[in-house]
């Protein structure tokens, strides 16, 4: 049912209409209990720890809660489910671009969540722009672009699980390309590694540190494939010579390193 009030007989800055008689004041009642409500329904929101904003309030009012995924449920449902196809040194990143996209939902929206079908174009543009601007309180360095896109990737992989899963119907990155660098790799002189290894240490754990990277350089094998080395990756060839048998973590590619 519609009630109609004339401009004269409203005041906007009260969002009331003028008392000047009994409908009007009938009128005011009605839009008093109406507020009401609505404050509660935040107060509800609020207390769930569920996403606040104008859409929610309404659907709490109307009866009609969404269920919707969001982007933390997605984060949450990825990362549970990874634990045993990643390796933890991938996953840890996953982590981190968690805490950037907490960070950015907190400074940007001012919420904890979103729901994915209000993900597009312009959030991760502004996702982007968001990590190019962080300066880090901590220890860490600011992110450069090919780290900014790494977190972006990252983003997009988790966001086409969620396609495939089928709660979205449309892929936000569609449309949107990584912008990738390349870097030119420096390699070690003979002279910078052997001023490494040469390095007297007094911190055990240094030392340990120095021993594996020089061990890396030799080898050519990367940390986490030093750190799962053991006894048994030494054989005999039939050179009768040692080699180091293995294979790489990342690819479980077979590496034969001899003496």
């Amino acid at each position: 049912m519609k009630t109609l009030v004339e401009i004269s007989d409203w005041n906007p800055s009260k969002g009331l209409a003028k008392p000047k008689n009994e409908k009007a004041k009938e009128l005011n009642s009605f839009l008093e209990q109406v507020r009401g409500q609505f404050t509660d329904c935040y107060k509800q929101l609020q207390l769930q720890k569920k996403i606040i904003n104008a859409e929610a309030i309404k659907n709490l009012f109307l009866g009609n809660e969404k269920s919707e995924h969001t982007l933390c449920s997605l984060i949450e449902y990825h990362n549970t489910n990874m634990k045993t196809v990643l390796s933890y040194g991938t996953l840890k990143n996953y982590f981190t671009t968690s805490k950037y996209l907490g960070k950015f939902l907190k400074a940007q929206h001012k919420t904890a969540d979103i729901y994915l079908t209000d993900l597009n174009y312009q959030f991760i543009s502004e996702f982007e722009l968001f990590l190019r601007k962080h300066i880090p309180t901590d220890h860490q360095k600011k992110l450069q672009n090919n780290g900014v896109m790494k977190h972006l990737e990252r983003l997009r992989k988790m966001v086409r699980l969620a396609v495939k899963m089928e709660w979205i119907s449309k892929n936000p990155f569609e449309n949107y390309q990584l912008k990738f660098q390349k870097v030119e790799r420096s390699y070690l002189t003979d002279t910078e590694l052997s001023s490494i290894e040469d390095k007297e240490f007094t911190i055990e754990r240094l030392v340990w540190v120095r021993d594996l990277f020089v061990f890396s350089c030799y080898t050519g094998l990367a940390y986490i494939d030093t750190m799962k080395l053991s006894p048994s990756n030494i054989v005999r060839g039939i050179d009768g010579e040692y080699w180091l048998i293995t294979s790489r973590k990342k690819t479980e590619v077979a590496v034969k390193e001899g003496k």
